[in-house]
């Protein structure tokens, strides 16, 4: 599987996902959600943008390797 791919599918999933968490703070909003939040969700939405930020540069350089090797 190409990296383009899986960046792909990594983006389609996070937007899933966003939409799940979105749609549960619709029925929960207490101060459980709002530490769960906090703790969790926000970290990994963070670590989410470095990776697909890592996985995007990563890309680029195994593009411009294979340039160079031709």
């Amino acid at each position: 599987m190409s990296l383009p791919i899986i960046l792909g599918q990594l983006q389609t999933e996070w937007k899933t996902l966003r939409q799940r968490w979105e749609d549960a703070t619709t029925v929960w909003a207490d101060p459980v959600q709002v530490a769960f939040k906090r703790e969790r969700f926000m970290p990994l939405e963070e670590q989410h943008r470095a990776v697909e930020h890592d996985m995007e540069r990563l890309a680029e350089v195994i593009a411009q390797a294979r340039q160079n090797v031709k």
